[in-house]
C-alpha cells in the first residue's frame, strides 16, 4: 500500500481543509487586498504577475458550500506518483506526455477500477507545497481575453481579465462532491539540469461505485501551535480504536500521522493511545454516507488514566477528553472545553469552567438526561450526577436529552431521540434515527439528520428553519410567526403553522402544508402538494405539478368561506368546507376537480375538461356550477338542511364543449 509522505499528507490536509471550509480559504491564503499580499511572498509574486482580481477570487470562493473530506487511496497515489515521475523525465508539465497512457488508463493500470468519476491536477513548477496548493485553489493563469486571434498573448494581457483560468478546473476538482478519495504523488526535484521543480505534484481524484465511507484524520504534535498539520508534526504508530458499543475496529496512524478506517454507518467512540501520546484522547463521531474527519493533537491527551475501577480523576486546563470506563468514578474538570464519556457506573461529573460535554455515545442502551433537573437515567447514565455540563451526546439507541437555560449543544446519535434545549442559544442535532427536536426562537441550529425527523416550536416568538436543508420532514409551529422552508428537499414534508402569520414553503416532494390560524402563506413547490387553508390566508401557491390540492380548513369561528383563484394559485383540485366557498378556475388551462362540500358554493371551471361537485348544501338557492369551456362533468349534490329543496344552478354556453350534468332528481 502506497502511504503518504509528509508532503503528500500536507497536500491532503490542505485539500480537506478547503473542502470542509471553503469560505475560510481566502483569508488563509490572502492577508491583504491592497496591496495584494499573500501568506507567502512567492504566492504574492504569482498573483501580482498574473494580475489576479482578488475581489473576483473572494466572490468565487464564497460561492462554495462545504463538502465531505477525501480519503487517501493507494492505487490513485501510485498513478499520481507515476505521472509525476513522467513529468520529470520529460521535463514538462502535461496531463498526457508522449508515449504515456491517458489519465483514465493510468488509473486502471494502477488498480483503480470500477470508478464512476476521475479528475487530475498537476503542477510541475511549485516552490513548495503551500505554493502548489495556492496555485490549485486560486487557479492563476491566462484566461481567454489574454489571447489574441493568433493564439499569442496580448501585450497588455496582465491588465485584462481576472488572472484566473477560465473554468478554474483545478479548484473545481478539489471541491467536487463527486469525488470521495484522492491519491497524491509529490516528488522533490532538485536537479539543476531540469526546468521542472522544486516540487512536482500530481493529484488524482476519484470515486468508485463500491466506495464505502470512512472515518479518517490525522494525529499531530502541534509544535507551532497553529492547530494544523505541518511537515514534521505527524505522529505515526498511534493506536486508533473505533467502537460503537457492540463492535470495535482498530488501526494505526501512518508515519505521516494520517489514519483512516472503513466501518459501518453509525455513532462511534474513537480512542487514540500510544505512539508517543502521554495519555488517551477520545473523540465521538457519527458516520453516515460521507467521509468524516477526526483530527487530534498530542496535547489533547488526558493527564489521568482511567481504569475499570472507581477512579477519582482531575482534568487539565486544556480541552480534555476522557473515557471514565466502568466503575463509580469522580471527575473534576478545570478550564477548557472537556468531553467526559460516562461509562457504566454511577459517576459524579463536574465539568468545571468552559463548555463541557457529557457523552454517552458508547452506552449499550438509551439514556435519559435532563441537565436542568440533574436527572440522569438509563444505560451508562444511570446514577450519574452532572454539574457544570453544557452539552450532551446520546447513544446509538433511543435517548431523551434535555438541556438547561444556558447555551447547549445536544447530539442524539443514532436511534429515535427526543432533544430539547430549554431557553438558551442551543444547537440540536438529531443524527440518525427518527428524532423529535423541540426548539424555540433563541436556538441557533436544529438539524434532523437521517430518518423521519420532527421539529416542534415550543414558544410564541416565531422560529425560522430551512427544514429541507436541515433534514427535517415534519415541522409544527406555535402561536408566533413561524417560517419553514423546504428548499430542494425531495422528502415528503408535513409543515404546520398553527397560530400566527406563518410562511410555509414545501420542497420537491409531495408535501402537506397546514396554515391553521393566522394570515398564512402556503407555497407547495414541485410535487403533488396538499395545502390546508382558511379564509385568513394571504398567499396560496401549489407550485409545479398538475394535481396540487387546496383543502379548506375552516376555523370554528369562521363566518365566511374561502375564495381561491385556481390558476393564480397553481392548484388543480379544491375541497371546500361548511361555509360558502368560491373556486374560480376561469383562467385555468388544466383539468380541474372542484368539490364544494357544505355551503352555497360557486365553482367555475376553465378551458380543460373539468369535474365540478356541488356536494351538500344548506341553502335553498343551491350551488352555482359553471363548467366553462371543455367537456365538463357537473354534479349538483344534495341538500343538507331540512325543509329546503335545493336549486343548483348550472351555467352553459353553446361553444363551451359537451358537458355532462348529473343531479336532476
Amino acid at each position: 500500500m502506497s502511504l503518504p509522505s509528509a508532503e503528500e499528507q500536507l497536500a491532503l490536509e490542505l485539500i480537506n481543509q478547503f473542502r470542509m471550509d471553503p469560505n475560510g480559504e481566502f483569508a488563509r491564503l490572502i492577508t491583504s487586498t491592497s496591496p495584494p499580499t499573500a501568506v507567502q511572498s512567492n504566492i504574492t509574486n504569482a498573483i501580482t504577475f498574473f494580475g489576479v482580481d482578488l475581489s473576483a477570487l473572494a466572490s468565487q470562493l464564497s460561492a462554495f458550500s462545504s463538502v465531505a473530506p477525501l480519503a487517501w487511496n493507494a492505487n490513485l497515489a501510485d498513478a499520481a506518483d507515476g505521472h509525476s515521475q513522467q513529468m520529470i523525465a520529460a521535463d514538462k508539465q502535461e496531463h498526457q506526455l508522449p508515449g504515456e497512457p491517458a489519465p483514465d488508463v493510468r488509473a486502471n493500470n494502477a488498480g483503480y477500477t470500477g470508478w464512476s468519476a476521475l479528475g487530475e491536477n498537476i503542477s510541475a513548477f511549485s516552490d513548495d507545497m503551500i505554493y502548489a496548493h495556492a496555485g490549485f485553489v486560486i487557479d492563476w493563469g491566462y484566461d481567454a481575453v489574454d489571447i489574441d486571434s493568433n493564439n499569442q498573448l496580448k501585450a497588455n494581457w496582465q491588465s485584462l481579465g481576472d488572472g484566473i483560468q477560465d473554468g478554474a478546473g483545478h479548484r473545481a476538482n478539489m471541491m467536487s462532491a463527486s469525488f470521495t478519495e484522492v491519491g497524491i504523488g509529490v516528488i522533490h526535484e532538485t536537479n539543476a539540469a531540469t526546468a521542472v521543480g522544486d516540487y512536482v505534484v500530481t493529484q488524482d481524484f476519484g470515486n468508485r461505485f463500491t466506495y464505502q465511507p470512512q472515518l479518517l484524520g490525522v494525529v499531530i504534535d502541534d509544535l507551532d501551535n497553529d492547530d494544523f498539520y505541518d511537515i514534521g508534526e505527524g505522529m505515526g504508530g498511534v493506536s486508533v480504536s473505533v467502537s460503537n458499543g457492540t463492535n470495535t475496529y482498530n488501526t494505526t496512524t501512518w508515519s505521516s500521522g494520517g489514519w483512516q478506517i472503513v466501518v459501518p454507518q453509525g455513532s462511534y467512540t474513537i480512542t487514540f493511545s500510544g505512539g508517543g501520546l502521554s495519555g488517551t484522547i477520545v473523540r465521538m463521531a457519527t458516520l453516515g454516507t460521507d467521509n468524516v474527519k477526526v483530527d487530534v493533537e498530542a496535547d489533547d491527551a488526558s493527564g489521568g488514566v482511567p481504569t475499570t475501577g472507581s477512579d477519582n480523576l482531575t482534568g487539565t486546563t486544556g480541552n480534555d477528553t476522557i473515557d471514565l470506563l466502568a466503575g463509580n468514578d469522580t471527575y473534576n474538570g478545570l478550564a477548557g472545553n472537556d468531553t467526559i464519556i460516562g461509562g457504566p457506573g454511577a459517576d459524579t461529573i463536574n465539568g468545571g469552567p468552559g463548555s463541557d460535554t457529557a457523552s454517552y455515545a458508547g452506552s449499550a442502551t438509551g439514556v435519559n438526561v435532563r441537565l436542568q433537573y440533574n436527572i440522569a437515567a438509563g444505560g451508562d447514565a444511570a446514577g450519574d450526577t452532572l454539574t457544570s455540563i453544557e452539552n450532551l451526546t446520546g447513544s446509538s439507541h433511543n435517548d431523551t436529552l434535555y438541556g438547561n437555560p444556558g447555551n447547549n449543544i445536544i447530539r442524539g446519535g443514532a436511534g429515535d431521540d427526543v432533544l430539547k434545549g430549554l431557553n438558551g442559544a442551543d444547537n440540536l442535532y438529531g443524527d440518525l434515527g427518527n428524532d423529535w427536536l423541540y426548539v424555540d426562537s433563541l436556538d441557533n441550529a436544529a438539524l434532523g439528520g437521517g430518518g423521519i425527523d420532527r421539529l416542534i416550536v415550543t414558544n410564541g416568538n416565531g422560529v425560522t428553519n430551512s427544514v429541507g436543508a436541515n433534514g427535517i420532514e415534519i415541522a409544527t409551529g406555535n402561536i408566533g410567526n413561524d417560517r419553514f422552508y423546504g428548499g430542494a428537499s425531495s422528502a415528503d414534508l408535513t409543515l404546520r403553522g398553527r397560530a400566527g402569520d406563518d410562511i410555509l414553503h414545501g420542497g420537491s416532494g409531495d408535501d402537506f402544508l397546514y396554515g391553521d390560524a393566522g394570515a398564512d402563506q402556503l407555497r407547495g413547490g414541485s410535487g403533488l402538494d396538499r395545502l390546508f387553508i382558511d379564509e385568513n390566508d394571504t398567499a396560496i401557491d401549489g407550485g409545479a405539478g398538475n394535481q396540487d390540492r387546496v383543502i379548506v380548513q375552516q376555523l370554528a369561528s369562521a363566518t365566511s368561506g374561502v375564495t381561491v383563484d385556481m390558476a393564480a394559485s397553481n392548484v388543480e383540485v379544491a375541497y371546500g368546507n361548511r361555509n360558502d366557498d368560491t373556486f374560480n378556475g376561469a383562467s385555468s388551462t388544466v383539468a380541474l376537480s372542484l368539490y364544494g362540500r357544505n355551503g352555497q358554493d360557486t365553482l367555475t371551471g376553465g378551458s380543460a375538461n373539468d369535474r365540478l361537485y356541488g356536494d351538500n348544501n344548506d341553502a335553498a338557492a343551491g350551488d352555482i356550477l359553471n363548467g366553462g369551456q371543455g367537456n365538463d362533468f357537473l354534479h349538483g349534490g344534495t341538500n343538507g338542511a331540512g325543509g329546503f329543496a335545493e336549486r343548483d344552478q348550472f351555467i352553459f354556453d353553446a361553444d363551451w364543449g359537451d358537458d355532462r350534468i348529473f343531479d336532476f332528481a
